[in-house]
């Protein structure tokens, strides 16, 4: 079953047309890196993301009829060859307000279809409650690895995992007034995960979440 082989270091910034994010420091050759992408105009218009060579786009939404921040969330993978740089950069079509990402690694994953099914991303503006739930999946293969991904897109709160998922990785930026947290769990059978649901969100408008569910398939 797909086991995590590494994180890499959390870029979060406050401004610029690109985002560069580390790799993790120990993958080796057909390791399967997902990378998680999230940037924010503010006011206005989120930009499109260019893909970096060597990596395949997932899933990507930008949020649809919010008055203001608006913001697209991007999931990624690349099967490494062993010659991996030691980080990758996403553009912008425009600067952005704020943009955060960050890369993780996983051995024994299906090289030729690493997702199980469609990743399901979330979105939630004017937050009323302090729990946000990502839709969830529907697998095809057993032991896959769910990934639950969340970004309280407003305030670094303390997030708080999903019930039997364990934290892959976490950061508070207080400078930057955001927070995310990406978790998984191996789903031992097949079947739907039913929604997936974090705590620790900061509610009042235009305080906004996004998330995504990605489903490794075992190799």
């Amino acid at each position: 079953m797909p086991r995590i082989r590494g994180v890499g270091t959390t870029t979060n910034q406050a401004a610029g047309g690109s985002i560069t994010v580390n790799k993790p420091a120990n993958v080796v050759a057909k390791d399967v890196l997902f990378a998680f992408i999230w940037n924010d105009k503010n006011l206005g218009a989120s930009a499109t993301v260019t893909t970096p060579a060597g990596w395949t786009l997932l899933a990507t939404a930008q949020s649809s009829g919010f008055t203001a921040n608006q913001y697209r969330l991007s999931v990624y993978y690349r099967v490494s060859d062993g010659t991996d740089g030691a980080s990758y950069t996403w553009t912008f079509g425009a600067s952005q307000s704020y943009s955060t990402g960050t890369v993780v690694a996983y051995t024994d994953v299906d090289q030729v279809t690493p997702n199980d099914v469609a990743v399901q991303l979330s979105a939630v503006q004017d937050m009323a409650s302090t729990t946000q739930t990502n839709t969830g999946v529907t697998t095809t293969t057993k032991n896959a690895k769910i990934l639950s991904y969340y970004i309280d897109e407003s305030t670094a709160s303390t997030l708080t995992s999903p019930a039997g998922f364990a934290q892959v990785a976490s950061v508070k930026d207080t400078t930057n007034a955001m927070a995310f947290a990406l978790y998984e769990k191996t789903q031992n059978g097949t079947g739907a995960t039913g929604g997936i649901a974090a705590t620790g969100f900061t509610t009042g408008s235009f305080k906004c979440y996004a998330g995504a569910v990605v489903a490794i398939r075992s190799r």
